[in-house]
C-alpha cells in the first residue's frame, strides 16, 4: 500500500481521541478557545464522514458559511473546520512522527529514571462501571429520541417521575464506554467519547436525575445522552403501578421544551407458576377409546391460560359442550394429535372434569407405549410501551407427562418355566412347575418337545389333563396338548406331571421347548437339560511274569503303530470284543486316554469293535483307540475291557 492509499484509508478511520487532538490544535490562540474546541469536537466526526464521501459538497458548504453568514461565530466555525479536515485526515503521519519522538524520549527518560522508581509496580486501571443494559439490569427509556434545537447551547437535562414513584426506583445514565460516539459515566462525571461533557446528580430513591452539561454542548452530544437514560428497580417484587417520567431540556437562556417529553413504564408483577395435577400412567386397548381423567391446573383465577395437550401415536378429542366450560373456538386442533385450550383456569378445569370430556384413541393397530404431554402457561397480554422487569411479558410454562400403555386386543400368553435341569443317564427326570397365563383365552394349545430324549405327561392328576387331551403321550420326543389353562397348569404343576428321559447311552445337553399358541399369538420358552453320564470304577489288568514277583508296566504315554490284523474274524471290520463280568454294565468310549476325558459313546459286554492302536495314560495303564461299528464313534477305552482276536498281534 503506497502513501496516498494510506492517507485515503485514514480518512475514514479517524478515532475520537484524534478528533480531540485536532480540535485542540486548530483552536490554539482562538478567543473563547474552550467554547470552539467543544464545538469542533462535536462537529468534526460527521464533517469528516461527509467529506470522505462528497468532498466538493462539504467544501462548498463551509465556503458558503464563511461568505454568506452574518454571524461571526459561524464564520469562525467554518474556518476552524476547514483547517481541521486536512489535519485530521493526515493525522497518522503526525502520529508516526510523534511515535518516533516519544520512543526516543522514552529511552532517554528510562536512562534518567532512578532505579527505585523503575522497580515500582504498575498501578491497576481504574474500575469501570458495567453497562447495565448489556447485563439486563435496566431498560433504556428513550433509545430513539430526537433532539431538535437550532442553537448549540444545551445546558441541562432533567428526568423526573411525574407523580407515583417508589424508593426502589432508579434513574441513571448507561455507561457505554469511552470510544468515539459512546456515552459513559466516571463517578459523577458524564463523558462522551472519553471526554467529560458534564456531571449528574440524583436518580436514586424518588429524586430526579439532573445532568448539567458543559457550556456550548452540541445537539448531537446532548441527544446521545438523552438516549442513554435508563430505569431500574432494585426490589425483587416491585409495586405494580405505572411510572410516568418527564424529560426536560434547558438551554443557557433558561428555555425549556414545552410540554415536556413523557414516557411511561408498566410494572408487571411476578407471575405465579402454573401447577399441573395429572395421573402418572394410564392403560388402554388397541383400536379403542381411552378416557383421560384427573387432569387439573392450579393458577391465579383471573388469568388467561394456555394448555397444550399432545400425543405421538393417536388423536385427542375434547368436548365442546361442557356447561361453564370451553366453547369450540377456545379449542384449537380438536381431534388431532395436538390440541390447544385457551381460557380461564375455571373454564379449563370445568371442561377437563366433565364426563367423557377428554378422549384418547390410538392410531389403527398401534400397541405399545405413548405419552400425553400437558404443557401450561399464563397468557400474558402484550401491550405497547416499556415494561419492567425487562422480560416480564415472556411466559413461563410448566409441563407434565402421562404414560399411556396400549395393550393388544389379544395379548400373548405368558409362560413361566423352571430353570435349567440336570438328568442322570438312562434315568427319569421330573420337571415342574410349568405355568401358563392368558387373560383373554381359557383354551390354549401347548407343545412340549426335546431332541435327545422322550417325554411323558401324567394323565391322572386331579382336575388335570385327560388322556384324550394329550397327543403322542407314549414316550415320544414331542407331545401336543389342547385343553383349558386350568387343567394344563394343574398337571404341569404336579411334581410328577412331566417326565423326561434321555435316549439310551446319550449324555450331554438337551433342550425342552415349551410353545403356547392362542390363535395369532405364539410364545416359546426353553428349559436347558444336562444329561450326566453315570460314574464308572475300572480295575486295570496286570501281567505278572512267572519268574518275577513284580508287576510289569510299560513306559507311559508311548504310542505304537496301528494294530495289523493277522487273521480275519467273521466280521472283517472288527478285530476285538468287549469283555467283562456279566451284569457289570456298559463300558465308556472316551475322547482321550483316561477317565477324566469326556464320554463319546458306550458299548456293552460282547460288542464287537475295531482296535486301531494302543497307548498309555499318565499312570501307565494301557488304553486302546477303537472304532465302534454300531455308532461309527472313534475313541479310547481302557485295555482291561478289550479282548483282541486270536492271531491279531500288536506290532512291536
Amino acid at each position: 500500500m503506497n502513501m496516498q492509499e494510506r492517507i485515503n484509508n485514514n480518512k475514514i478511520l479517524v478515532s475520537y481521541p484524534t478528533v480531540q487532538i485536532v480540535a485542540f490544535i486548530v483552536t490554539i490562540g482562538q478567543k473563547d478557545q474552550q467554547k470552539y474546541r467543544t464545538i469542533i469536537t462535536g462537529l468534526l466526526p460527521e464533517v469528516l464522514k461527509q467529506h470522505t464521501s462528497n468532498k466538493e459538497a462539504i467544501d462548498f458548504v463551509l465556503s458558503r458559511w464563511n461568505i454568506v453568514s452574518n454571524d461571526d461565530e459561524i464564520k469562525t466555525i467554518s474556518r476552524l473546520l476547514k483547517s481541521a479536515i486536512p489535519l485530521a485526515e493526515n493525522m497518522f503521519l503526525i502520529a508516526l512522527l510523534s511515535g518516533i519522538t516519544l520512543v526516543g524520549t522514552g529511552i532517554v527518560a528510562t536512562m534518567l529514571i532512578p532505579n527505585n522508581l523503575k522497580d515500582e509496580p504498575p498501578q491497576p486501571p481504574p474500575e469501570v462501571a458495567p453497562d447495565c443494559l448489556k447485563q439486563s439490569r435496566c431498560i433504556s427509556l428513550v433509545e430513539l429520541a430526537q433532539l431538535d434545537n437550532q442553537y448549540l447551547n444545551i445546558s441541562k437535562l432533567t428526568v423526573k417521575f411525574r407523580d407515583k414513584s417508589m424508593p426502589d426506583d432508579r434513574l441513571s445514565i448507561r455507561n457505554q464506554g469511552i470510544n468515539s460516539g459512546e456515552v459513559g459515566i466516571n463517578g459523577q462525571d458524564v463523558t462522551y467519547g472519553g471526554s467529560v461533557i458534564g456531571s449528574f446528580t440524583g436518580g436514586d430513591d424518588t429524586n430526579p436525575l439532573i445532568v448539567s452539561f458543559n457550556p456550548n454542548l452540541t445537539r448531537e452530544v446532548a441527544q446521545s445522552v438523552v438516549r442513554s437514560i435508563t430505569y431500574e428497580n432494585v426490589s425483587t417484587n416491585p409495586t405494580p403501578i405505572t411510572r410516568t417520567l418527564d424529560f426536560k431540556i434547558t438551554d443557557s437562556n433558561g428555555a425549556v421544551n414545552q410540554p415536556p417529553f413523557t414516557t411511561s413504564i408498566r410494572i408487571i408483577p411476578k407471575k405465579s407458576v402454573i401447577v399441573l395435577n395429572a395421573p402418572n400412567a394410564v392403560t388402554g386397548k388397541e383400536n379403542s377409546n381411552l378416557l383421560l381423567t384427573g387432569i387439573r391446573l392450579i393458577a391465579p383465577e383471573p388469568e388467561q391460560v394456555n394448555i397444550i395437550l399432545e400425543v405421538s401415536h393417536g388423536t385427542l378429542t375434547v368436548k365442546t359442550d361442557v356447561t361453564n366450560g370451553l366453547i369450540a373456538n377456545q379449542i384449537i386442533g380438536n381431534k388431532t394429535e395436538k390440541v390447544t385450550l385457551t381460557g380461564t383456569v375455571a373454564q379449563i378445569n370445568t371442561t377437563l372434569a366433565g364426563t367423557n370430556a377428554l378422549t384418547y384413541r390410538p392410531i389403527k393397530s398401534f400397541t405399545g407405549q405413548d405419552f400425553l404431554t400437558v404443557t401450561g402457561n399464563i397468557k400474558n397480554k402484550k401491550e405497547k410501551g416499556l415494561v419492567w422487569p425487562p422480560k416480564a411479558e415472556n411466559t413461563e410454562s410448566t409441563s407434565k407427562r402421562i404414560s399411556i400403555t396400549v395393550n393388544p386386543l389379544n395379548p400373548p400368553p405368558v409362560v413361566t418355566v423352571p430353570g435349567n435341569q440336570i438328568a442322570n443317564e438312562n434315568t427319569e427326570l421330573q420337571i415342574s412347575p410349568i405355568q401358563i397365563k392368558d387373560p383373554n383365552n381359557q383354551i390354549i394349545d401347548v407343545t412340549l418337545e426335546v431332541s435327545k430324549g422322550t417325554l411323558t405327561i401324567k394323565s391322572d392328576v386331579p382336575n388335570g389333563l385327560l388322556t384324550n387331551q394329550i397327543i403322542n403321550n407314549d414316550n415320544k420326543n414331542k407331545i401336543t396338548i389342547k385343553s383349558s389353562i386350568i387343567r394344563i397348569n394343574n398337571t404341569l404343576a404336579h411334581p410328577a406331571g412331566l417326565i423326561y428321559k434321555s435316549n439310551k447311552k446319550f449324555t450331554g445337553e438337551d433342550n425342552l421347548t415349551v410353545t403356547t399358541k392362542d390363535g395369532s399369538n405364539r410364545v416359546t420358552a426353553n428349559i436347558g437339560i444336562l444329561v450326566n453320564d453315570n460314574p464308572v470304577i475300572s480295575v486295570p489288568e496286570y501281567t505278572i511274569p512267572s519268574n518275577s514277583n513284580s508287576v510289569s508296566q510299560p513306559t507311559p504315554n508311548i504310542f505304537t503303530p496301528p494294530i495289523q490284523p493277522q487273521s480275519q474274524a467273521s466280521d472283517p471290520t472288527t478285530n476285538a470284543t468287549i469283555k467283562g463280568e456279566l451284569g457289570s454294565g456298559s463300558k465308556n468310549i472316551r475322547s482321550g486316554l483316561g477317565t477324566s476325558y469326556s464320554k463319546l459313546d458306550t458299548v456293552s459286554i460282547g460288542d464287537r469293535i475295531h482296535v486301531i492302536r494302543r497307548g498309555y495314560d499318565t499312570e501307565g495303564y494301557i488304553w486302546f483307540q477303537v472304532s465302534v461299528p454300531q455308532s461309527g464313534v472313534k475313541g479310547w477305552i481302557a485295555g482291561q475291557f478289550v479282548e483282541i482276536d486270536a492271531g491279531t498281534q500288536i506290532a512291536p
